[in-house]
């Protein structure tokens, strides 16, 4: 039975995922592999290992809840893993999708160039010196 609830599928080869009961109970690798094996149409013993294509444990302390259970939503986590991309957000929603796929609302945030640092342009973002 998934513990973790599929919650979109077919968006451009898109799957959704969330796993946020994992992260809180400190189990984000299995949350990770029972995505990736209903994802992938795969028994969990038969996947390749996380560890080839990520560091397990890097990516359970990114995740890790923080002081009183509070997620963290600006965190994206992006990876390839068995010619797929996979993306895993603070919140605890991943999607699964081939390396063509085209990411719809991967982040809820759009990037930006981190304050004091040039644009393309060479003009300068940030504070005003």
């Amino acid at each position: 039975m998934l513990k973790s609830d599929k919650i979109q599928e077919g968006v451009l080869g898109q799957k959704k995922y969330d796993i946020a009961e994992y992260i809180e109970g400190g189990e984000v690798v299995a949350g990770i592999v029972e995505t990736l094996s209903d994802a992938l149409s795969c028994e969990p013993g038969h996947l390749e290992p996380l560890y080839d294509s990520i560091d397990p444990d890097g990516l359970s302390a990114l995740l890790r809840p923080r002081e009183h259970g509070i997620h963290q939503p600006d965190l994206t986590i992006l990876f390839e893993y068995a010619g797929h991309k996979v993306i895993v957000r603070g919140d605890g929603i991943v999607s699964i999708g081939n390396k063509g796929t085209r990411w719809v609302g991967a982040s809820s945030r759009k990037e930006t160039p981190e304050p004091n640092t040039k644009t393309k342009s060479g003009n300068r973002k940030g504070r005003a010196d």
